[in-house]
């Protein structure tokens, strides 16, 4: 099965995990949880034994909380220096049981690691797993940075057998509340197959596993070379023929991973080809925009039948999500303006919009909550106060729950209004139009599937 929501939960020989560091991990998987829509693609995790898993690093500190969510084994996070320096975050590293990374471009002596391999290095002979990022540094670029070569001189400079986990982590939108995030665990690398080499030539093997772990990494992430790629891949992706087992985000994540590597070489060998392509998925996209449409809108029927059950259940609960999200965003207003202005402030890149706006949730909810229940004591008794607390609690997590429903059933709304001006007005022959060239479009994309993917490869 290549898309599953279920965690390994087999034995493990990893180390006992100090009881502070077991329930900042689970508060950390319940906090990413909600920021998230958390879904798991790919292999498990192995449930014991030493184990390097490593991830790219698109999301700054989101990503490793993000790792937690793909294990219940507990993690040994190796991380910059600078972060245990920092008043509340170094006091919850510290408590994790975080190993500090020194690096030059911080301003320090590379020679202080040593601290931190030997501490690899008993963890790994101890059976724990490790989770580090070897692009050494968080970025929003469109692919992965070049590889550092430390997570290949721990795997191999121990004396025990090593597997070396890549997961990739996809954010659909990573500054926003409640967006999509897929993250993909690949096939595992025994270190064992490079130690011979390691024995010979140290370097060598370093640089050769280093090499491995980046494609093992790249098979798990989209790999574009502009931004401006992806909306013409998401286009392309939709478009791809599939059946109903294929719909998961999971296996959407692993379609455009392959059609990215797909564009990449067709570009490279057929460049004019290429262009026209792109031109004519341009083209399609802008018309489709138009209509306000996906691919797939473009069989979509509206039976007196369908638009009643529609109307019904999304008013429901449009009007249900509606309710929540204003009374979650009255009752926590105050803390929902001091985040903003913190983001307005600081300015934090792109990469890192979502830590700020999780720690400070953590830091600005609890106490307002607190001081807002006691405010409410004071006016209306213990009893009430409470009620009100628990309501609004539930409140916030239906919110989360129906948090897209609005927008969706405004879309559908839209597209019934478009595609009725559309009869009225004698154009259906434009959605027909439509369809042809989505057909058109489609058997192109399979055409070059077999050319450049191989007539082997399947996309899932």
């Amino acid at each position: 099965m290549l898309s599953r929501r279920t965690h390994p939960q087999g034995p493990s020989t990893a180390r006992r995990e100090p009881t502070m560091g077991r329930l900042f991990f689970a508060l950390i998987r319940r906090v990413v949880r909600l920021f998230y829509r958390v879904e798991l693609l790919g292999a498990d995790v192995p449930s014991d034994g030493p184990i390097l898993l490593v991830g790219n690093h698109p999301g700054g500190l989101a990503d490793p909380a993000l790792l937690l969510c793909t294990t219940q084994r507990p993690l040994l996070f190796l991380g910059k220096a600078p972060l245990f320096s920092m008043p509340v975050l170094g006091a919850v590293l510290r408590a994790m049981g975080s190993v500090p990374v020194y690096r030059s471009q911080d301003g320090h002596n590379t020679a202080q690691n040593a601290s931190a391999f030997e501490a690899v290095h008993l963890a790994l002979a101890a059976g724990q797993a490790i989770a580090l990022f070897p692009e050494g540094k968080s970025h929003s670029l469109p692919g992965l940075a070049e590889l550092r070569t430390g997570a290949a001189r721990m795997a191999l400079s121990g004396a025990g057998r090593t597997r070396i986990v890549p997961v990739g982590i996809t954010y659909g939108n990573k500054t926003r509340f409640r967006s999509r995030v897929t993250l993909w665990v690949g096939a595992s690398l025994d270190a064992d197959d490079w130690r011979a080499q390691h024995s010979v030539d140290p370097r060598v093997a370093v640089l050769a596993l280093t090499g491995a772990v980046g494609k093992a990494l790249g098979d798990v992430t989209i790999q574009l070379e502009k931004w401006d790629e992806l909306p013409l891949l998401v286009v392309a992706e939709r478009l791809w023929p599939k059946d109903a087992v294929a719909q998961s985000a999971g296996a959407r994540t692993a379609r455009m991973s392959a059609l990215a590597k797909g564009w990449k070489e067709f570009c490279a060998a057929d460049p004019a080809q290429a262009a026209e392509f792109r031109a004519e998925l341009e083209s399609f996209e802008r018309d489709l925009a138009r209509l306000g449409a996906r691919p797939g809108h473009l069989d979509v029927e509206y039976p007196l039948a369908r638009v009643l059950r529609f109307a019904l259940r999304g008013g429901l609960h449009t009007a249900l999500a509606l309710a929540a999200k204003g009374a979650a965003r009255l009752w926590f207003a105050p803390a929902w303006i001091a985040q903003a202005l913190l983001l307005r402030t600081v300015r934090p890149s792109q990469d890192v919009v979502a830590t700020y706006k999780v720690l400070s949730a953590l830091v600005l909810f609890p106490p307002w909550h607190i001081a807002a229940t006691l405010l409410l004591t004071s006016r209306f008794g213990v009893q009430a106060a409470l009620l009100i607390s628990i309501v609004a609690a539930m409140l916030a997590l239906t919110a989360a729950a129906l948090w897209h429903h609005p927008a969706r059933t405004w879309r559908e709304i839209r597209l019934w209004l478009r595609r009725g001006s559309l009869a009225e007005s004698g154009q259906l022959r434009h959605l027909a139009s439509l369809r042809r060239r989505r057909t058109h479009l489609s058997e192109t994309l399979t055409r070059l599937a077999e050319r450049r993917l191989g007539a082997s490869q399947k996309l899932p």
